[in-house]
């Protein structure tokens, strides 16, 4: 038996058995579920009668799983796979998300807060903090939340104010000198108006020890940030609430850091040596490269040269008014939001000065929602909408390097013609700039009913049509150097200037039908259509713009509750056609975004909640995804093919170099012109074939990010201890083998691997305080959330992030009212 299906087997073992104890009665309200109440189709539904695979974690049940942010989020949720990378959000649903590394390219997946739209990753990062309620909408949302929603949405709700007084406080100390205190303090200032405030301040030492050359050692991994929120409620009318929050995020730290993982390609190969040969580019970089350490495989302790930082800042309002009109109810939302990232990263991993990154981001949006919820009758009701989105952000990714010098020495040695200079590479020559300016305008409607076919049979369906039109500018090149513009631009390595707007359109339908089959069992069957926008590559040499990636989801689902309400069921399978993917490829030395290619997906998922007794409660949640391209051709840039371009007769010969498995379907040629010094029978100057990159056919591959398979379970338990109650939770969350890259190369994948978790909360009786102590990665198991390949010029070597090692902590809870 395999360890997944174990793992299966021996969870739906103890929910059988707990269920058939002799003896039980289900006739203990104090046992039953809760209702789960979630806003997945804009309106407050019942998570039991909403035809959609929705998870919903209410604030209790995120203290209680001691789940911090997105990612603690994603290793228990069975179609969720989240990272944090470079500070922002990665997150992928049932195998879809974004697996393009260039800044600012958007997510798959649309995260709100409070009802608005997150444009920026880095921001949904930061506004985990202080919550009422997640959800996460698994499948593409494209009537309600339509947005950039093929993948999903995930819903942030914060706490709001209350209506009597109420305070609370929270420090909590763990390894690496952890310290976070977290208060709040909510209620009425007025008849009328009620308020909460809570302020979060957390300090943590590195998780990754850098030594520098001269020996000395930095911590990086750290965490020092402060995020706060105001929430204010005012009840103008009885018909009429307003609502507004303001909240601000900022750090200054070194958290951004990578870790090294291999050397790509070249561990393919018997001899890595030959890998780096036939791409002659990357020898400069290795000069500079072999006078350094290099940071071992998967570790925390590395060795680095920079100044480590990272400086991000973020804020936002939102005012929302709610008015009830009859059997109607009306709503505005409206939210600005501002984003400035700033950090630096060595991109070589090694205490050699051979390459670092400098990336900023400058953002703001703009966002308005108009909404009304009518109830035409008790068989008919109704939801239309329209929302307006304008946004604006500069990101710089700025590569400082010594390789770039003897590089374009190189060529003027070798390619005199080309007029080159010689001299003038001094001390800051030179740099890499993948910079640039987008803009967005997004106007969308939509229309969603629901109509009562019988007392059980129901039928819901609506449509979105969305109109965006992009702009941008690009600033990509080597700059501070003396080689001119213009020649630059000949070389490819200088593109400035504005880009041609472009205007996107799409109308994207859902249909379900929902049949109440018992008071306790609802099935459904749905179909829906999703679109993610197209847009710009910013900070390359591409200056035509990617189309829309488009999807239908066809899926059916049962909700049920057994025993009393004591055991909840839900499970969901469903069937992806996504087109048009958004794929990065490569063209020369130059990368690329391309719509290219198809993939199917279908997969299975269930999620079980019991309470057998008052005392004991147990959870489990499974995945089963097949997650494949389609059969299509893409250029593989960093695969090695042996060539003699002075040997035009001996053509590639690929196979003895090729990873087992690789399905290459031809040759893309790159061209170049003959150097100074060339045998025989070629002319300098002119043009012949440089090298070939392999064209590789797809079909077959897992998509990145999507495991075939993904299991959690947890227990609780709640003890009598003297004056008080002792409450016990363990976890273990494990995950199948995924790839990182689009390629499926092992050197950029992560292995199968689980993270087991612990809990203990202790609260005397009738009091207003409890201490809990807790353990993550207890196993300390090392692996990694992503992975990339830097580009040829920086040695092809994959770098990733890895998951935190294992943390232990003291949390001591008050609250005051």
């Amino acid at each position: 038996m395999k360890r997944h299906d174990l793992k299966l087997f021996l969870s739906a073992s103890v929910l059988s058995i707990a269920f058939s104890a002799p003896g039980m009665s289900y006739a203990q309200d104090s046992a039953q579920l809760d209702e789960v109440v979630v806003t997945a189709q804009r309106r407050e539904n019942n998570l039991q009668d909403v035809s959609a695979a929705v998870s919903a974690l209410t604030a209790a049940q995120l203290a209680e799983r001691n789940l911090a942010n997105m990612q603690d989020v994603g290793a228990l949720n069975p179609a969720l796979q989240v990272s944090i990378y470079q500070g922002e959000a990665s997150v992928f649903i049932r195998g879809i998300g974004t697996p393009i590394i260039v800044g600012g390219s958007e997510s798959s997946t649309a995260t709100y807060l409070d009802g608005v739209y997150v444009a920026r990753p880095a921001a949904a990062a930061a506004a985990f903090f202080d919550l009422g309620n997640v959800q996460i909408l698994r499948g593409p949302q494209g009537t309600l939340y339509g947005r950039n929603a093929t993948g999903g949405s995930v819903l942030l709700t914060s706490r709001p104010p209350g209506d009597v007084f109420e305070a609370e406080a929270r420090l909590t100390l763990g390894n690496y000198d952890r310290m976070a205190a977290f208060g709040a303090v909510s209620g009425p200032l007025s008849d009328r108006l009620s308020a909460r405030l809570s302020v979060q301040l957390e300090n943590r030492d590195g998780y990754t020890t850098v030594t520098r050359p001269n020996g000395s050692k930095t911590d990086v991994e750290d965490r020092r940030d402060l995020t706060s929120r105001l929430a204010l409620r005012l009840r103008a009318a009885d018909d009429l609430t307003l609502d507004a929050t303001v909240d601000y995020y900022r750090a200054r730290d070194r958290s951004q850091v990578f870790q090294y993982v291999g050397r790509g390609y070249a561990d393919l190969l018997a001899s890595p040596a030959t890998y780096y040969t036939l791409f002659p580019i990357i020898q400069p970089w290795l000069a500079f490269n072999s006078s350094g350490r290099q940071s071992p495989p998967l570790s925390r302790n590395e060795f680095g040269d920079l100044n480590y930082f990272n400086r991000p800042e973020i804020w936002g309002a939102t005012g929302k008014a709610t008015y009830q009109l009859g059997k109607a109810e009306l709503s505005a939302i409206t939210g600005y939001r501002r984003t400035r990232t700033n950090f630096r990263d060595d991109i070589d991993l090694t205490d050699a000065f051979a390459s670092s990154i400098t990336r900023t981001e400058r953002h703001w949006q703009f966002t308005e929602d108009l909404q009304a919820n009518i109830e035409f009758s008790e068989r008919f009701s109704a939801i239309a909408g329209a929302s307006y989105l304008k946004e604006s952000g500069r990101l710089t990714n700025e590569f400082d390097g010594p390789f770039f010098p003897p590089l374009l020495q190189g060529l003027s040695a070798q390619l005199p013609f080309l007029g080159i200079p010689t001299t003038g590479y001094g001390p800051g020559c030179c740099q890499l700039r993948l910079n640039g300016e987008t803009g967005t305008r997004a106007l969308s409607a939509f229309v969603d009913g629901r109509f009562k076919l019988t007392e059980r049979l129901q039928l819901t369906g609506g449509v979105r049509y969305s109109h965006e039109r992009r702009t941008g500018a690009q600033e990509f090149g080597v700059f501070r150097s003396p080689v001119p513009n213009a020649l630059l631009g000949a070389l490819g390595f200088y593109n400035v200037g504005d880009l041609q707007p472009v205007t996107f359109k799409a109308t994207t339908p859902h249909v379900a039908l929902e049949y109440q089959a018992t008071e306790t069992l609802f099935v459904y069957a749905s179909a829906n259509r999703g679109f993610k926008a197209g847009g710009f590559n910013i900070g390359s040499p591409q200056n035509t713009p990617y189309n829309p990636e488009k999807i239908w989801s066809y899926e059916v689902g049962a909700k049920s509750e057994l025993f009393n309400r004591r055991l909840r069921v839900n499970a969901a399978a469903f069937y992806y056609d996504y087109s048009d993917l958004q794929v990065q490829d490569s063209v020369g030395q130059s990368t690329i975004i391309r719509n290219t290619g198809s993939a199917t997906i279908k997969g299975f998922e269930v999620e079980a909640l019991a309470r057998p007794t008052s005392r004991l409660e147990l959870e489990v949640g499974f995945s089963w995804l097949d997650a494949q391209f389609d059969s299509f051709n893409l250029i593989e840039p960093n695969r090695p093919v042996l060539y003699n371009p002075f040997t035009p007769s001996v053509g590639p010969v690929a196979a003895p170099l090729l990873t087992p498995g690789s399905k290459i379907v031809s040759f893309s040629p790159t061209f170049g012109l003959v150097p100074v010094g060339a045998p025989p029978g070629f002319t300098p100057g002119t043009p012949f074939i440089q090298s070939y990159s392999a064209v590789v056919d797809l079909g077959g591959n897992r998509l990145p990010r999507a495991p075939r398979f993904k299991a959690s379970a947890s227990a609780s338990y709640s003890f009598q201890v003297g004056s008080g109650e002792l409450k016990v939770r363990a976890t273990y969350a494990w995950q199948d083998d995924v790839f990182f890259t689009v390629y499926n190369i092992p050197t950029a994948a992560q292995d199968a691997y689980g993270e087991l978790k612990m809990r203990a909360t202790y609260q005397p009786n009738d009091a207003d305080w409890s201490v809990s102590v807790f353990g993550e990665n207890l196993s300390n198991e090392k692996a990694l959330t992503n992975g990339i390949i830097t580009g040829q010029v920086y040695g092809g070597i994959v770098i990733g992030n890895m998951i935190p090692p294992r943390t232990v902590g003291l949390e001591l809870n008050m609250k005051f009212r």
